[in-house]
């Protein structure tokens, strides 16, 4: 029985590892909260190896398993508290976003803002114009732009 398990969990912990890791420290910028919950993702992987077997992409279910733990660790209580002296130490420009860590880095500040407004916050070209102090017709060029920047970066 252990073989069974073994020869899909094993090559996804060596090819994976560190992929999930850098996505759970983004997400949760703590380093031994990002190694547990790997380790659960993987925990997870061999309570439901059928399942993960039969699937057609066993890492993207891995990957999906983490958010999903990631998820539930930030709505937990410890968690939603914060200090009076730790807002103090957040920085004015923090952006809280969920689709920011997934976006390519080469982005400028600016296109990462546009695109999080656009897709994440679902605000429309009349806002962001006002936001921006630019005509609606300008802000539409720079989503467009900002759009096929990241579509490049990602398919590099």
């Amino acid at each position: 029985m252990r073989n069974n398990w073994n020869d899909i969990i094993t090559p996804l912990y060596i090819d994976g590892y560190r992929r999930l890791y850098t996505v759970a420290y983004r997400r949760v910028n703590d380093q031994e909260l990002a190694q547990d919950l790997v380790h659960d993702a993987f925990l997870l992987a061999i309570f439901h190896q059928k399942e993960l077997r039969e699937h057609p992409q066993p890492d993207a279910w891995l990957m999906k398993t983490l958010c999903n733990l990631i998820q539930n660790e930030l709505r937990s209580p410890s968690h939603q508290n914060l200090s009076f002296d730790e807002i103090k130490e957040i920085p004015e420009k923090a952006v809280c976003d969920t689709i920011g860590y997934l976006l390519p880095v080469q982005l400028k500040d600016d296109e990462r803002e546009i695109l999080i407004w656009r897709f994440e916050q679902q605000m429309s070209y009349s806002e962001m114009s006002m936001r921006l102090g630019v005509s609606e017709t300008l802000c539409r060029k720079r989503v467009s732009l900002a759009i096929i920047k990241c579509r490049n970066l990602m398919e590099r």
